[in-house]
Protein backbone atom coordinates (compact mmCIF):
# COMPACT_ATOMS: atom_id res chain seq x y z
CA UNK A 1 0.00 0.00 0.00
CA UNK A 2 1.34 3.40 -0.97
CA UNK A 3 0.25 6.62 0.68
CA UNK A 4 1.41 10.18 0.77
CA UNK A 5 0.68 13.06 3.10
CA UNK A 6 0.91 16.63 1.93
CA UNK A 7 1.76 19.24 4.52
CA UNK A 8 0.01 21.88 2.41
CA UNK A 9 -2.88 21.01 0.12
CA UNK A 10 -3.01 22.19 -3.47
CA UNK A 11 -4.57 25.63 -3.44
CA UNK A 12 -2.90 26.77 -0.22
CA UNK A 13 -2.65 30.55 -0.75
CA UNK A 14 1.06 30.78 0.15
CA UNK A 15 2.68 27.36 -0.06
CA UNK A 16 0.87 25.79 -3.08
CA UNK A 17 -1.25 28.43 -4.82
CA UNK A 18 -3.27 27.72 -7.94
CA UNK A 19 -2.87 29.90 -11.00
CA UNK A 20 -5.94 31.67 -12.37
CA UNK A 21 -6.54 29.01 -15.02
CA UNK A 22 -6.57 26.23 -12.41
CA UNK A 23 -8.88 28.28 -10.19
CA UNK A 24 -11.27 28.66 -13.12
CA UNK A 25 -11.20 24.90 -13.71
CA UNK A 26 -11.89 24.27 -10.02
CA UNK A 27 -14.77 26.76 -10.05
CA UNK A 28 -16.27 25.14 -13.16
CA UNK A 29 -16.16 21.73 -11.45
CA UNK A 30 -17.48 22.92 -8.07
CA UNK A 31 -20.34 25.04 -9.40
CA UNK A 32 -21.92 21.96 -10.98
CA UNK A 33 -22.75 20.77 -7.44
CA UNK A 34 -24.85 23.86 -6.69
CA UNK A 35 -28.55 23.31 -5.92
CA UNK A 36 -29.28 25.39 -9.04
CA UNK A 37 -26.16 25.29 -11.19
CA UNK A 38 -25.67 28.42 -13.30
CA UNK A 39 -25.50 28.08 -17.06
CA UNK A 40 -22.14 27.46 -18.70
CA UNK A 41 -22.38 30.96 -20.18
CA UNK A 42 -22.92 32.50 -16.73
CA UNK A 43 -19.97 30.55 -15.30
CA UNK A 44 -17.68 31.82 -18.05
CA UNK A 45 -18.93 35.40 -17.52
CA UNK A 46 -18.18 35.09 -13.79
CA UNK A 47 -14.66 33.89 -14.52
CA UNK A 48 -13.99 36.65 -17.05
CA UNK A 49 -15.51 39.27 -14.74
CA UNK A 50 -13.31 38.13 -11.86
CA UNK A 51 -10.27 38.19 -14.15
CA UNK A 52 -10.96 41.90 -14.70
CA UNK A 53 -12.10 42.63 -11.14
CA UNK A 54 -9.32 45.09 -10.38
CA UNK A 55 -10.65 47.30 -13.17
CA UNK A 56 -14.25 47.11 -11.90
CA UNK A 57 -15.80 49.70 -9.55
CA UNK A 58 -17.72 46.98 -7.62
CA UNK A 59 -18.55 43.27 -7.51
CA UNK A 60 -22.27 43.65 -8.25
CA UNK A 61 -21.94 41.91 -11.61
CA UNK A 62 -20.38 38.79 -10.05
CA UNK A 63 -23.12 38.64 -7.42
CA UNK A 64 -25.83 39.11 -10.06
CA UNK A 65 -24.36 36.39 -12.27
CA UNK A 66 -24.29 33.92 -9.38
CA UNK A 67 -27.78 34.60 -8.08
CA UNK A 68 -30.65 32.27 -8.89
CA UNK A 69 -32.67 35.04 -10.45
CA UNK A 70 -30.37 37.68 -11.93
CA UNK A 71 -31.51 41.24 -11.33
CA UNK A 72 -33.12 42.95 -14.28
CA UNK A 73 -30.93 45.75 -15.60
Amino acid sequence: KVSETAEYSLGHPVKRPLDFSALGDKFRACVQSAAVPPSRQAVERVISTIAELEKSPNVTEVIRLMSREPAVA
